[in-house]
């Protein structure tokens, strides 16, 4: 290992321990700035096009049409050439719907349940866990079928639940309920 004094003798440069008790100034942003704007270099660059003219940067018609929309002077579109939403769609008479009824019609709907089929079938939304899954006539994985020879599996309409035609262990599980 060499004396620090002796490699700086025989380095051309002189090594000096930096004064910590006078830091260097941080360089004031504005300070000597001419140009306030600091993109102004860039957008004065040296973009130019074959014949000497200006070439715009890359989106630079899109970001134009897209600033003059913003502040009402789009020099594609005036003002009044702007679609009129109104004329997008047509306007039909309806009748007037009583609230009330409404409301009557959808909780007497509620207490029925799911419709039944026009054909007479019963169908009902059911846990799987609770009938299908521990049910004799369930088929086997990875199949989603009832063997019993009334009742059928029509959907999946989510994971936990099945939608059942004719099932006899829920409409019997029905009955036993209306009688409590």
């Amino acid at each position: 290992m060499t004396d620090r004094s002796d490699s700086a003798a025989e380095d051309r440069f002189e090594f000096t321990d930096p004064d910590e008790s006078n830091p260097p100034a941080a360089a004031d942003p504005g300070e000597g700035d001419d140009d306030p704007d600091p993109m102004a270099d860039a957008d004065s660059g040296g973009d130019t096009d074959a014949e000497g003219g200006r070439r715009s940067a890359p989106l630079g018609d899109l970001a134009a049409s897209a600033e003059g929309a913003a502040d009402g002077t789009d020099s594609d579109r005036s003002p009044s050439s702007a679609p009129d939403f109104d004329e997008l769609f047509d306007r039909q008479q309806t009748g007037e719907i009583d609230g009330d009824r409404l409301w009557a019609r959808l909780e007497a709907a509620d207490a029925d349940g799911l419709p039944d089929e026009p054909d007479g079938r019963v169908i009902r939304e059911v846990e799987k866990r609770s009938y299908c899954q521990g049910c004799d006539y369930f088929s086997d994985p990875p199949d989603v079928a009832c063997a019993h020879e009334d009742a059928e599996i029509l959907t999946v309409p989510s994971v936990s639940t099945f939608r059942v035609a004719d099932c006899p262990f829920v409409l019997e599980d029905e009955v036993l309920e209306r009688t409590e």
